[in-house]
């Protein structure tokens, strides 16, 4: 099974357990994913209406055990997004928040990536903390 079958049906029982989706709705969740033309599951959710952003955000958050951010109308710091490479931001969808006491912030769509904070640290040489987006969201802020 590939990871992001795993991903849907753990994120599907998340979902349940925060009682955000029905249990005849969770168990078809990952078939219906599989069967849509979507790449993210999460895309997924909201495209098809299932869940709200912001139960989303909480169901990600605690799938990946880090603080959630809605990145929707954030005003991103130019000066940080010009320390990586465009494609970079799009390839391992992240952002960068803000810097605080040299620790910057980033927001990711999948922070458990092992490739993630050895990409970050190429560019920047901050200690790193990151928080989960909603995929989505975060590519088109790095577009905008």
């Amino acid at each position: 099974m590939e990871k992001r079958t795993f991903f849907a049906k753990d994120l599907a029982a998340i979902l349940l357990k925060n009682q955000v989706i029905s249990e005849s709705l969770a168990s078809g969740l990952s078939q219906a994913f599989k069967e849509s033309s979507q790449e993210s599951f999460d895309d997924f959710l909201l495209e098809e209406h299932i869940v709200t952003r912001g139960a989303l955000l909480s169901a990600l958050s605690s799938y990946y055990k880090v603080p959630s951010v809605d990145v929707v109308g954030y005003f991103f710091q130019s000066f940080l997004l010009h320390k990586f490479p465009k494609d970079i931001l799009h390839r391992y969808v992240f952002i960068p928040m803000d810097v605080d006491d040299e620790i910057l912030t980033v927001v990711a769509s999948e922070p458990d990536n092992p490739r993630l904070l050895p990409i970050i640290g190429e560019y920047v040489s901050y200690d790193i903390v990151l928080r989960v987006g909603i995929r989505i969201d975060i590519t088109d802020a790095i577009t905008e």
